[in-house]
């Protein structure tokens, strides 16, 4: 009878506090499979709204990128995903309609049409985060692009920030949060910070072979070079930026590359350099429709450009005459009006929104009252019952984990005194290095379960983990004492090493050497504490560096 009076009042607890709806988790990774592989494969989803709506995005996604651009087919599409995510109390189905909509006119500068769906998403946020189940990552980021595009940094900084917390394994998504991070500190002007984040995305992009990111990210530390006034450094940036962007063929980054170097070359007097760039940025922009903010920013370069350079009356007059033709079509669009009236309505619902949120507040209260005076007896005797229950639990998982962790202690102090019994030889090392790998591929997936773990005593098991794990990890002292051994062993591999290539790091000798024992890619990764891409790419730099010599260099023999 207690057992079935707890079930109901926590049923009920539950339906007061919380709408999430559940289900989402098969959502998420339904879209996920569509971003990454590109399947529009919505046959498992029930003939309902809510499958409805997401079938709708992924056909309109479809037909934008048919056409890229606003058209007929996706907008029906998308407003009829809206209108059903509307009806329902899904809100992490809804914020992710929202932000696939709201990005699709921010994509193509309609941002009166993007600014009703950011906004409103904005609200949910901030105010039910949990709530936002589907995309999360996705439709946060899109949300801070939109208020960034808005001049609104503070609140697109906010949410950067969030990214950055539920981003923390490096991959292309953190280094575009990172990225987008700077380049609100630099209209900020907070230049430090700015170049701070430009460098952390640099080297993220590299780490995951995002060069495009990586490209973007060049630029932007051209800009805070330029800056700062290393105008050397400013323009080995930019030129870079714009030849990675060559070789990806990234159109719309090696237009605004080239503006940005345009106005570099504009600022240190170097007018032909400066109106090559932009006339090549300007040609692109022209054949994009959606480009046209970039269109007149161009025009009023070369117009700049006609004054202090050229002096042409003709030339003059043409310019004046495009960026008034394109004031006309973006006066609706995406003009600093524009801009400001978003401002404005975003200021006035957030206004609207503290004064019901007021309103709901007084009512509420008078309700939970009456339910918090009925269910506190209750839930003092539940306390009490969980409370002694739980640590019951929580010292037997205790006493197990313990017992875990004790194990790999042994395990590790086990494959030390064997090495020391051996009289640490080359062939005991070989033993003992490859037992060392195994113990920390143990000890990281233990750390990765720790890590997902909502479990509190086991999250305060993480430094202990972590600490063993670095233990495991081949320190200088260790490396020293490696080296040390295998010149003694393999003298003449090793002179051979220096003789003929002098120039090899203590970075690539580890790996080297490490290999030279017979440790695979991923063992050699497991010790030194890096990816075993970090190891794939050392390896190509060396074989791309000593060429026919590479082979000597690994051999195993």
């Amino acid at each position: 009878m207690f057992r079935i009076i707890l079930l109901l009042s926590l049923v009920t607890l539950f339906s007061c506090t919380n709408n999430k709806q559940g289900g989402n988790a098969h959502f998420d990774s339904l879209i996920q499979v569509y971003r990454d592989k590109n399947i529009k494969d919505a046959t498992p989803l029930k003939n309902s709204d809510e499958s409805q709506a997401i079938k709708n995005v992924f056909e309109a996604l479809e037909y934008q990128k048919q056409y890229d651009s606003i058209n007929p087919a996706s907008t029906s599409l998308f407003l009829k995903s809206v209108d059903l995510v509307d009806k329902r109390p899904n809100i992490g189905l809804r914020a992710w309609v929202y932000s696939e909509v709201g990005f699709y006119y921010y994509t193509y500068s309609h941002y009166l049409d993007a600014a009703p769906y950011f906004i409103k998403l904005s609200k949910i946020i901030d105010d039910q985060s949990e709530q936002v189940d589907i995309q999360q990552c996705d439709v946060i980021l899109k949300t801070a692009y939109f208020f960034e595009t808005m001049q609104n940094y503070g609140k697109s900084k906010e949410y950067y920030t969030i990214l950055l917390s539920l981003c923390e394994e490096p991959g292309d998504k953190r280094a575009a949060v990172m990225w987008a991070l700077g380049y609100s500190y630099l209209q900020t002007d907070q230049v430090n910070k700015a170049k701070d984040c430009f460098e952390n995305a640099s080297k993220l992009a590299l780490g995951v072979g995002d060069t495009l990111r990586y490209a973007k990210s060049q630029g932007s530390l051209a800009k805070v070079y330029s800056l700062k006034g290393d105008l050397a450094s400013a323009e080995q940036h930019f030129l870079q930026d714009i030849s990675l962007s060559k070789q990806l063929n990234q159109e719309r980054n090696l237009m605004y590359a080239q503006i940005q170097l345009g106005r570099f070359y504009f600022d240190t007097q170097r007018y032909q350099a400066a109106e090559k760039l932009w006339e090549q940025a300007y040609a692109y922009a022209k054949t994009k429709a959606y480009l046209i903010g970039y269109e007149r920013e161009i025009a009023l370069c070369l117009l700049e450009l006609q004054r202090e350079y050229h002096q042409n009356d003709q030339q003059e007059l043409y310019y004046r005459r495009e960026i008034e033709r394109i004031d006309y079509f973006i006066k609706e669009k995406e003009s600093k009006e524009v801009i400001q009236k978003i401002n404005w309505e975003t200021t006035y619902q957030s206004i609207s929104w503290e004064l019901e949120a007021e309103k709901n507040i007084s009512e509420r209260t008078r309700y939970q009252r009456l339910f918090f005076m009925s269910s506190t007896i209750l839930l003092l005797i539940l306390v009490v019952v969980i409370y002694f229950s739980y640590k019951r639990i929580i010292k037997l998982q205790a006493f197990k984990y313990q017992a875990k962790l004790l194990a790999f202690q042994l395990d590790k102090l086990s494959s030390e005194n064997k090495l020391k019994q051996t009289h640490a030889s080359l062939a005991s090392y070989q033993v003992y290095l490859t037992e060392k790998t195994q113990q920390i591929v143990q000890l990281e997936k233990e750390l990765q379960h720790v890590k997902s773990s909502s479990t509190k005593f086991l999250k305060e098991q993480r430094p202990n983990l972590e600490q063993l794990l670095n233990a495991h990890l081949m320190t200088d002292e260790n490396w020293n004492m490696f080296k040390g051994l295998f010149k003694e062993e393999q003298t003449e591999y090793y002179l051979y090493l220096t003789t003929h290539f002098p120039d090899l790091t203590e970075s690539n000798l580890r790996i080297i050497l490490l290999q030279r024992l017979g440790l695979t890619n991923q063992e050699t990764a497991n010790l030194l504490g890096i990816t075993i891409d970090a190891v794939k790419k050392a390896k190509q730099r060396l074989k791309k560096k000593y060429e026919d010599s590479y082979d000597t260099i690994f051999c195993k023999s």
